[in-house]
C-alpha cells in the first residue's frame, strides 16, 4: 500500500477510502495546502490530498474529498 493510501486511511478510514475507489477515486499522493490568511502560510498549512478523480488528477483538502461520499 503506497504511504498517500495509508494516511488518506488514518484520516478517512477503510471504508470510505473503499466508497471513494468504488467511484473511482485514488489516492496519490499528500501535500501541504497553504494558508493564504495567516502570516505564516506553511505553519499554518492544511494537509492536501493528491487524487485521481476518474482520470482527472486534482489536489483537494479534506472537506473537498468528503464532498465525494455525500
Amino acid at each position: 500500500m503506497a504511504i498517500a493510501t495509508q494516511i488518506a486511511t488514518w484520516d478517512f478510514g477503510e471504508e470510505k477510502i473503499k466508497l471513494l475507489a468504488d467511484r473511482g477515486i485514488s489516492f496519490l499522493g499528500i501535500t501541504s495546502i497553504p494558508d493564504p490568511t495567516s502570516p505564516r502560510p506553511y505553519a499554518n498549512a492544511r494537509r492536501g490530498y493528491e487524487i485521481n478523480n476518474n482520470g482527472k488528477e486534482e489536489i483537494l483538502n479534506f472537506d473537498e474529498v468528503m464532498a465525494f461520499l455525500r
